[in-house]
């Protein structure tokens, strides 16, 4: 996985999620409402967050299982604190993440 950093104890970065997230942040950083993150998955590897914790809602962006030009997103349309499972999936290409989390956001945000 040519994407991502490994630390000593097996952590693993995602350097596409890492500008994904310096760029939405910097854009949303008057909104009272979204708040951005990195979160450890279940498998390992990091998780960027974006919630909107007036709606309850929220997308989760992490790399690709299988495909290093790939992140997988998880969204949570319904409810971001009951994460038994999301309401879609879709994999995006790592350079569409930031337009389609852009997207993701203006709906998470209605």
């Amino acid at each position: 996985m040519t994407n991502s950093i490994s630390t000593p104890n097996g952590i693993k970065s995602n350097k596409t999620l890492n500008a994904v997230a310096a760029k939405l942040e910097k854009k949303y950083k008057t909104s009272k409402n979204l708040k951005f993150g990195f979160d450890m998955g279940f498998d390992g590897v990091w998780e960027f967050v974006i919630n909107n914790t007036k709606t309850d809602r929220a997308v989760v962006v992490k790399q690709h299982p299988n495909n290093s030009n790939i992140q997988a997103a998880f969204i949570y349309a319904t409810s971001f604190k009951n994460q038994l499972s999301e309401d879609a999936r879709y994999d995006v290409k790592n350079k569409e993440v930031i337009s389609f989390a852009q997207l993701v956001i203006s709906e998470i945000s209605k």
